[in-house]
């Protein structure tokens, strides 16, 4: 249910949501996409730190389990829940703010690179710096420990040039992850640290 907050729609959970199917995993780059359990519900949200969750919208997962959403977005940090067609519920999905920065007055990179996240360890936030030598499309995926799929940070189609990826990680649990840049056949994983 959905209550009003000076003026926006915020998020009253249900108290009979029952979490016992799969949160979403969404991408933080607009427009937002991601999985989640085959033909469910899809509501979105999002929130600034110490804000109340605003609900933005609901959009289905397809047959395959892939969503998307184009449309506005109150903040800059979103989540995602699910509920399927028999009305069984997710959890919140990890809520994870990112920005991508493209470092100008730089000789562009003559072949691919991925640095070494810093801070490292980090909490809640740290910077991703990667270079990209031909135009085309980049992902940047975030994984765990077990090699499960976390979010995706970016899937977009990029210049060449040197860029710095802001990740937040603060509703992530502490612990080791693993980043990965993919861009044409060059592919390079690096591990960061979440402390608490």
């Amino acid at each position: 249910n959905s209550v009003a907050l000076n003026g926006l729609k915020a998020i009253r959970l249900l108290q009979n949501a029952n979490n016992s199917i799969t949160a979403p995993v969404l991408t933080q780059s607009p427009p937002l996409t991601g999985t989640a359990p085959l033909n469910s519900k899809v509501e979105i949200f999002t929130d600034s730190l110490g804000q109340a969750l605003v609900y933005e919208s609901s959009v289905w997962a397809d047959a395959n389990g892939n969503w998307s959403y184009d449309g506005p977005l109150t903040y800059s940090r979103a989540t995602a829940t699910a509920t399927d067609a028999a009305g069984n519920t997710s959890e919140l999905s990890a809520s994870l703010k990112v920005s991508v920065k493209k470092e100008e007055n730089t000789a562009l990179p003559q072949q691919f690179f991925l640095h070494q996240n810093y801070p490292n360890p980090f909490n809640p936030e740290t910077q991703i710096q990667f270079g990209i030598a031909r135009k085309g499309r980049i992902t940047v995926k975030i994984y765990n420990i077990l090699g499960h799929h976390v979010t995706t940070l970016t899937d977009d189609k990029y210049e060449p040039g040197h860029y710095t990826l802001s990740f937040d990680a603060a509703h992530l649990s502490s612990g080791v992850y693993f980043y990965e840049l993919r861009a044409a056949d060059f592919k390079a994983v690096k591990k960061m640290i979440l402390l608490e």
